[in-house]
């Protein structure tokens, strides 16, 4: 995981426009632009990359990132350090990130064996170093959500949907 989020990130600072449209850009739209990283994890059947049948807990993430070069190479820095623990997650089966140069956006699906993995994974020191510092690299308006689904509803259609209607000031 740790590689594709460096082939995808450096883009977003280096492509960046001078400001998204917020009026195309936004939590419950998948970008046009969208550029996602493959589904990767012990539950991804490899002949057809997509998640095996089953049923799941689903986390997502939505971040607008600040204009701020700081605080975009800080992203970059902490998504490089929680794709180097991922693999190694307890309860982890599935996990895809997905950039938008032209919103300067980032999205995060993880796909849970249970509801206590995912909350153990997100108080851990990585995950938790990231959140602290979340005001530093975001423009505000993002969100993070979970559900539970199947294969079918691991997607980030789907994710959009669900982290619109679960957005709360201050991310």
């Amino acid at each position: 995981m740790r590689a594709i989020a460096i082939i995808l990130l450096p883009c977003l600072v280096a492509c960046a426009p001078p400001g998204p449209d917020e009026t195309r850009c936004n939590a419950g739209s998948v970008e046009a632009d969208i550029r996602t990283s493959p589904l990767v994890g012990p539950a991804v059947d490899a002949s057809t990359q997509t998640l095996k049948p089953g049923s799941y807990f689903v986390s997502t993430t939505y971040i607008k990132l600040t204009l701020e070069p700081e605080g975009q190479r800080l992203f970059q820095d902490l998504t490089a350090a929680i794709s180097d623990v991922l693999p190694t997650t307890p309860g982890l089966l599935a996990s895809q990130l997905s950039t938008s140069t032209e919103c300067l956006s980032a999205r995060t699906l993880a796909v849970w064996s249970d509801e206590k993995s995912m909350f153990q994974f997100s108080a851990g020191e990585v995950h938790s170093n990231a959140i602290r510092q979340a005001k530093k690299m975001s423009r505000g308006g993002g969100g993070v959500t979970h559900w539970a689904d199947t294969e079918q509803g691991v997607n980030f259609e789907k994710a959009a949907q669900q982290v619109a209607a679960d957005i709360r000031p201050g991310f």
